[in-house]
């Protein structure tokens, strides 16, 4: 399994290590893709990025001779750099993140409006730069001392989704339920469980959605400015 999530590989590899297995996780460097690999702001890799990827792979299962089949060559140089960029990924998520890069890593809200690249790796799926939210939105939030979920927008104005109820889960506990009237003002806050770790896992799972495109790939539920952990 690749993984690439930035300085956070550290902790996916600590999530993942005893459910996966730590000899299956390959770890690109923090610093193994720059600004010419990325979409601009976007922190997804572009045709470049892609590109240096599938070289790195290319060499590594090569090397490891994974696919003999399939008659591979690349150049030697592709096989030496798949070695070191994969050690040099696997020794940085060995090493834990210290305390204060936890408020450099993840943040206690998100903005959509103000997105950064570090906050948008908190978001898992379901919400789009302009903050549309699809049925189901995924991110992880960052703990603060005696807070509650803070959820701020507005509802679509398509009236067919009037009555659409929004579910709001932290780590798998529903916390509680928004109705959502067209064009209404969002202002929600719900009181998080008492026992939570450092991050939250935060879902919102709407019950209906409208297709807002042509050929019917795009459903939208509604829209998130923001949304906080927050005393």
């Amino acid at each position: 399994m690749l993984v690439y999530f930035g300085p956070a590989n550290a902790i996916a590899r600590a999530a993942w290590s005893d459910v996966i297995g730590a000899e299956r996780l390959l770890f690109l460097p923090v610093e193994e893709l720059g600004a010419e690999s990325r979409l601009g702001d976007d922190p997804h890799w572009s045709a470049t990025g892609h590109a240096r990827v599938a070289e790195h792979l290319l060499g590594l299962i090569a090397d490891a001779n994974w696919l003999p089949g399939l008659g591979l060559a690349p150049a030697p140089r592709a096989i030496a750099d798949a070695r070191e960029i994969f050690e040099r990924g696997r020794q940085q998520a060995a090493t834990p993140l210290r305390d204060p890069d936890w408020d450099a890593v993840f943040s206690t809200e998100i903005r959509p409006a103000s997105m950064t690249g570090s906050m948008a790796q908190q978001v898992y799926g379901g919400l789009e730069a302009d903050g549309l939210v699809s049925p189901y939105l995924s991110l992880i939030l960052r703990d603060a001392p005696s807070a509650d979920l803070r959820i701020t927008g507005r509802a679509l104005p398509h009236g067919v989704l009037a009555g659409t109820a929004v579910r709001v889960s932290a780590d798998g506990t529903t916390l509680g339920r928004f109705v959502l009237t067209p064009g209404a003002r969002i202002d929600e806050r719900f009181p998080l469980p008492a026992e939570r770790g450092e991050l939250i896992h935060v879902e919102l799972e709407a019950d209906d959605f409208v297709y807002t495109d042509d050929k019917l790939r795009k459903c939208l539920s509604w829209r998130l400015e923001r949304i906080a952990v927050e005393r």
